[in-house]
Formats: structure tokens, C-alpha cells, sequence
């Protein structure tokens, strides 16, 4: 790794930001072609005019000298001309700004002369005596911004190679330095959305916050730009210091961005500085009473509050259902009744839902249940995927009066979607508590076919003995796409390096390519993972480019160097170079 980036940085230290021989001889051609067209304005032009015009003595044909910085574009244009060095003589500077701003330049500059704020710097000092415009007098210069500046202007301009070329160039012994990687990965992720709204990435983005102590303040930007769903995603999976620290560095957003955060840190009882609270809640509108409100509430929730909700409720039914999820209690139980059988839309009954399967009451098992039953197909599936939440008392009772409503589900439900989800909430539920009275219910869901038998093995936790020697049978099923799901959810266990994998290394799984194919995976090259990961789509892809970062490093980096110089939409690499900075930075 270290012969690696030592022979990078040797690479990318051969331009005209560190002259060279060949790079003095490009720089003296470029500025022979400009003087052309110097010549024609300033010695054709204002001089033979001046000499014409002016008289002698006039304060212009005096001998006069000023030195100009001309700024061209990468197109070749001349953005802006300025005085750097000042002849005393006012009307002979500005004459020499004027004419300058007129020359056509000859084509576009080398890509070596641009500067990282995106010109080319020509400095050229003009006489009044001959020779009028000195080729000697003439010189490019490589005005070289601080690294993490650098990064941050290219990836604006979407000049992507030059920001990664510059990210690698400052590598420090075998770490990029964190202010450089923080202005890199903060604009990266703004300017290449939705590019990176992944919902794979999305949320493994904070486990490689945790392994590799990228700190969260980089995500701050990022935050700003995912969508609501995505943005829930994000603080699900995000530690508490990250959540705060995206509180503290939040700039001008949504209000519902602001909302979201306060609910977050409301909730999980964050120890965020008051002045951030303060500063975020105060941005989330008039709601932020409500808030403050459910902030400074004792642990028994009295009935002013209570009206203020309801008050609330009319204007804001959504965020108000929502706020009460960071406080769940039992006193909401009725009013969340109200709302589930009143008129409002499905994602707000939703949400009361979602808030009813965080409150520990029976009370709230028995809503969620009665809810399953409702006509309307929506509500019915909303309640399905709360219930399986809910861990409250009597918990045994609501899984088994459960299991005979979603029993009757499976068997005469209305749509596909509805039935493939009651197999998925009866395996996720008889999961919590597997006992004489439900595993007839566990059982029953294993032996169906099709895509309810997909559900029904999406739904098993690896990590459940029962659960995992369900999916250890799956694995020599007669069906590849079921043999692929239980591969997957294994996956997902704990323990799958330590007593999964070597399980499926025995020959009874041999004859089956999709479980010899994971098998060579785990222990395969990261070229090889590369090379899969090229056709593969969604979970798959990301997963294979995730073990190709974390299995060699230095290749990967590598094939990440060749793909962003060859490509034209390197925005396309965004996960590939997230994947290749967290193998970079870990070492």
C-alpha cells in the first residue's frame, strides 16, 4: 500500500504545478501564440496610437511600465484582467485593462496551466518604450489553493478528476488527511446526488462512520439533499454524536429536515449542546411550540398538553402524530384511536400506528390487532408491518389472536402483495416467542410456495436457531430463487464467517452453482469481486464492491484511479469511490 501511494503521488507530482523542463517548453509555446494577439492591441494598437494622438510630453508617453494578471478560462476566454503591479500612472493602467480584455486568445490552454480555482494565471508586464510587450516579461503561474479548498472548488465545477486526482495527491504517509477527505466527501456527496441515495448505501453509510471515525459533520450537506424516507434511513442507522453533530453543522434547509432531526434527538434523549436544540427547533415554524412543549414534559403526560396536540393535529397532522412517537405514552392511546378511524390520509394512520407499537400498553396490541382487521387494504397492511414491532405486555396473547387473523389473510386475501405481506408479519412475529402454541403458525408459512414462500424466508432471522436450520435446509431447495434468499439472509447472520460458511463448504452444497459460487466469493480476490460486481444490480452489486474495498485495499484503489480517468460520467463511481476512501483511510 505504502509503494503504491508513494508511486501515485510520483505520478501526480509531474505537471506545471512543479515546473519541468517540458513543462517550461509547453508554457513558452502557449505564450509565443498569445503574443500574437497581444501585439495587435497593445504595440499596433495603443502605442501607434498614442504616438499619433498624444503629444510628447503627455503624461501617457512617459516611460511607463505595469505588470497584468489575465485569467482565461479552460475554454479559452479571458474572464478578467487586473493590475497586479501598478505603473503611478492611472490612465496608462486602465488603457492596458482595457486593451488586454479585448485579445483573442488562441484556443484552449493545457489542462497542466489550470489553476485550482479553474484559470490559467498569465502575469505579463507592459512598456511604454520598446519592446512594447516582452515575451520575457511573460510567465505562467500555478496558483495552488490548500488541498481541502482545492477539492471542494473542482467537485463544485463537477471538474470530478482534477478533485480526485488532488484528493490522492494529498495523502499523508498512508492516510488522507481528514480536513482534505471532510471537504472532499461533504461536496461529493451534495453535488453527485442522487447518485449516493442508495438506500443500501444509504444505510451502511453510518457502520463506516463507526470503523473508520470519518466524523459525522461531513454528512451535514448530504443530509440536506436526501428525501424524507431517505433522511429516516439516515438517523435509524446514524450513533447518537452523529445526530448531533448534524444538528450542529445543519445549514439552510427544508423544515422538515429540522423537524426530522429534533424528533430524532427528542426520542433517543440525545445529550446535544441546548443552544443546537434550541437553533434547530426554532427553524422547524410554528410547530416548534409543540415541540418545546414535548421537551419539557414530565414522564406523565397531563391533559394540556393533550389539547395542544389536538390543537396542533388541524394544521399539522402528520408531524403531530409523529412527535408523539418521540414520547410515546399511554394517555395518546385514545386520541391515536381517533386518528386511525377518522378521515385522515393513509400515511398519517400510518404513523399513529407506528407511534401505538412503540407504547407499552396492551391496549395498544389490541389497536394494532383490531386495525389488521380493517376493511381498507392499506390500513390492514400498514397494521401488519407495525405489529411486528410491538413488544409490549401481553405480548404471547397478540401473537397467537395474531397468527388467526394473518392465517385467514394468507388463505383468502384480496391481492398478491397483501398475502406475500401476512406470510412475511406471521414468520416475523412467531420469530419473537417460538412456542407450542405458534409453531404450528411457523411452520405453516415454511410450507407454502412460490413468491409467499420468497416472503416467508426474506422474513427469517439468522440469528434464531430455529430460523437459521429452516434457512440451512433452503439451501439445497429445488427453487434457485429460494435457494438465493435463504443464501442472503444467512448473510446477514453473526455468525455466518465463523459457523455458516464453513457449513456450506460440505459436500452436500456442492452441486448446487449458486451455493459453490458463494463459497468462492468469500474468500475470492477483489479483482474477481470487481469483475461480478460490473452486471450485478441493487443489494448485490453493492455487496460485492463492498468486500472487493475491503479485501485489497491497494487494488481496489487502483481499479477506482482507471475507471475515474477513462470514464465521461464518473458521478456513476459514487458508491465505488465512497467504498474506495473507506479502504484508503482504514489503513
Amino acid at each position: 500500500m505504502k509503494f503504491f501511494i508513494t508511486s501515485l503521488l510520483l505520478i501526480l507530482s509531474m505537471d506545471c504545478a512543479s515546473p519541468s523542463y517540458s513543462c517550461a517548453s509547453t508554457e513558452m509555446t502557449y505564450l509565443r501564440s498569445m503574443e500574437k494577439s497581444i501585439k495587435k492591441v497593445w504595440d499596433k494598437g495603443v502605442i501607434v496610437l498614442a504616438d499619433r494622438l498624444l503629444k510628447k510630453n503627455d503624461g501617457f508617453n512617459r516611460k511607463q511600465s505595469a505588470t497584468a494578471e489575465i485569467f482565461i478560462t479552460p475554454s479559452g476566454a479571458i474572464k478578467k484582467v487586473l493590475i497586479v503591479a501598478r505603473s503611478g500612472y492611472e490612465p496608462f493602467d486602465f488603457t492596458l485593462v482595457d486593451a488586454l480584455k479585448t485579445v483573442s486568445v488562441p484556443g484552449k490552454p493545457s489542462p497542466k496551466f489550470i489553476s485550482d480555482d479553474g484559470y490559467v494565471h498569465i502575469f505579463w508586464t507592459f512598456n511604454r518604450y520598446a519592446p512594447y510587450s516582452p515575451l520575457k516579461g511573460a510567465s505562467i503561474r500555478y496558483v495552488k489553493w490548500k488541498p481541502e479548498k482545492a477539492v471542494r472548488s473542482y467537485l463544485s465545477k463537477r471538474l470530478f478528476k482534477k478533485a480526485w486526482k488532488r484528493l490522492i495527491a494529498s495523502v499523508n504517509g498512508r492516510a488522507i488527511p481528514l480536513n482534505v477527505l471532510s471537504s472532499f466527501m461533504s461536496t461529493f456527496f451534495s453535488v453527485y446526488y442522487p447518485y449516493t441515495s442508495n438506500p443500501y448505501f444509504v444505510s451502511d453509510i453510518p457502520m463506516y462512520l463507526r470503523t473508520n471515525g470519518f466524523p459525522a459533520l461531513i454528512f451535514a450537506e448530504y443530509f440536506n439533499v436526501l428525501s424524507s424516507i431517505e433522511q429516516k434511513l439516515f438517523l435509524e442507522n446514524a450513533t447518537g454524536l452523529e445526530i448531533c453533530n448534524i444538528a450542529a453543522n445543519m445549514g439552510s434547509g427544508d423544515k422538515k429536515d429540522f423537524f426530522l432531526v429534533s424528533l430524532k434527538i427528542i426520542e433517543r434523549n440525545l445529550p446535544c449542546k441546548k443552544h443546537t436544540v434550541d437553533r434547530i427547533v426554532s427553524r422547524t415554524g410554528k410547530i416548534s411550540k409543540l415541540i418545546n412543549m414535548m421537551r419539557g414534559s414530565s414522564t406523565i403526560i397531563g391533559n394540556t398538553l393533550i389539547s395542544e396536540i389536538k390543537k396542533y393535529y388541524s394544521s399539522y397532522p402528520l408531524q403531530t402524530v409523529q412527535l408523539l412517537g418521540s414520547r410515546p405514552d399511554s394517555s395518546f392511546i385514545p386520541f391515536l384511536k381517533d386518528v386511525i378511524k377518522g378521515k385522515s390520509g393513509i400515511e398519517v394512520k400510518s404513523e399513529a400506528m407506528n407511534v401505538m407499537s412503540k407504547i407499552r400498553d396492551k391496549n395498544a396490541g389490541l389497536l394494532l390487532l383490531s386495525s389488521m382487521r380493517n376493511k381498507d387494504e392499506k390500513v390492514k397492511m400498514a397494521a401488519m408491518s407495525r405489529i411486528v414491532k410491538y413488544d409490549g405486555p401481553d405480548l404471547e396473547k397478540i401473537i397467537k389472536f395474531s397468527s388467526w387473523e394473518l392465517g385467514s389473510i394468507v388463505k383468502k386475501g384480496s391481492t398478491p402483495e397483501l398475502r406475500k405481506l401476512a406470510v412475511r408479519t406471521m414468520v416475523l412475529l412467531t420469530q419473537k416467542k417460538l412456542n407450542a402454541s405458534n409453531k404450528h403458525y411457523f411452520f405453516m408459512m415454511l410450507r407454502t410456495k412460490g413468491d409467499l414462500l420468497k416472503s416467508a424466508v426474506k422474513a427469517l432471522d439468522p440469528d434464531v436457531t430455529l430460523s437459521r436450520n429452516q434457512l440451512m435446509k433452503f439451501l439445497t431447495h429445488s427453487s434457485r430463487d429460494i435457494r438465493e434468499e435463504a443464501l442472503i439472509s444467512l448473510k446477514r447472520s453473526s455468525t455466518f464467517n465463523s459457523e455458516i460458511y464453513p457449513e456450506i463448504k460440505k459436500p452436500e452444497y456442492a452441486k448446487f452453482p449458486d451455493i459453490a459460487n458463494a463459497v468462492a466469493l468469500v474468500s475470492a480476490s477483489s479483482k474477481t469481486l470487481i469483475k461480478k460486481s460490473i452486471t450485478a444490480k441493487g443489494y448485490k452489486k453493492f455487496s460485492l464492491l463492498k468486500a472487493a474495498a475491503e479485501s485489497d485495499g491497494k487494488y481496489y484503489i487502483e481499479f477506482i484511479n482507471k475507471a475515474v480517468s477513462s470514464t465521461a460520467n464518473p458521478e456513476k463511481l459514487s458508491i465505488e469511490i465512497f467504498l474506495a476512501l473507506t479502504a484508503l483511510v482504514s489503513r
